[in-house]
C-alpha cells in the first residue's frame, strides 16, 4: 500500500494524526528479484575492457568483452530470476513489528 504524501515530512504528520502505524488485515505476496552476482561480474569485466582499451591490450579487451556478453547471456537465460515472499511470511514479520511497537508504547 502506497501512502498519500502531501508534506515534506509525511511520516511525522501521520504520527501526529495517529495514522502512522496502520496494519492492514490482508497482505499481497511480493515478487522480488533473486540475488545474483551478475552485476558485479559485468562491472569487473567492464573495468577490464576500459583498462585494456586505455593501455592497448587488445587480447584482454577481447576476453573481457566476451566475459561481459557471456555474463549477460547466462543471466538472461536464468529461469529463476524471482523470489516470491508469501503473504503469510509478510504477516508474521508485521505481527512481530506490531508487538515490538506495542512494547515500546508507540501504538
Amino acid at each position: 500500500m502506497i501512502p498519500d504524501v502531501s508534506n515534506v515530512d509525511a511520516f511525522w504528520e501521520m504520527k501526529n494524526k495517529g495514522e502512522a502505524y496502520h496494519f492492514p488485515d490482508q497482505y499481497k505476496p511480493i515478487i522480488m528479484p533473486a540475488n545474483t552476482g551478475a552485476g558485479v561480474l559485468i562491472g569487473l569485466f567492464g573495468f577490464l575492457v576500459g583498462f585494456a582499451f586505455v593501455w592497448y591490450i587488445w587480447w584482454l579487451a577481447i576476453l573481457a568483452m566476451i566475459g561481459v556478453i557471456a555474463t549477460l547471456i547466462v543471466r538472461s537465460c536464468n529461469d529463476y530470476g524471482e523470489e516470491i515472499i508469501t503473504s503469510e511470511a509478510i504477516m508474521a514479520i508485521e505481527s512481530q513489528r506490531k508487538a515490538q511497537l506495542m512494547s515500546q508504547g508507540k501504538l
